[in-house]
């Protein structure tokens, strides 16, 4: 993987050749700046955090929970209704 042009995984990689207990760390800051990652902190924590489509998280997660298995409604309500269901606070969703 070294000797080719840097293409990473969605997620960082520390090792070169595989070893236990080997870390690279310019490697590690290398792959975090290119794939963006810190931009990504510093964009949420601005409070401009990726927000998805309701139509798509219930179709996804709507097995989670008897009350949105079969959800045919408004899709705004069944996220709603489907955090509150698993327990989840506002604070962490909204």
């Amino acid at each position: 993987m070294c000797i080719y042009l840097p293409t990473y995984p969605i997620s960082p990689c520390p090792l070169c050749h595989r070893s236990a207990h080997d870390w690279d760390a310019a490697r590690c800051a290398h792959q975090i700046t290119y794939l963006g990652l810190l931009e990504n902190v510093r964009v949420r924590r601005a409070g401009f955090a990726y927000r998805g489509e309701y139509k798509r998280f219930i179709d996804r997660y709507n097995l989670c929970h008897l009350s949105t298995r079969h959800w045919n409604s408004n899709d705004r309500r069944g996220c709603e209704q489907l955090m509150s269901a698993l327990g989840i606070p506002d604070t962490e969703w909204r």
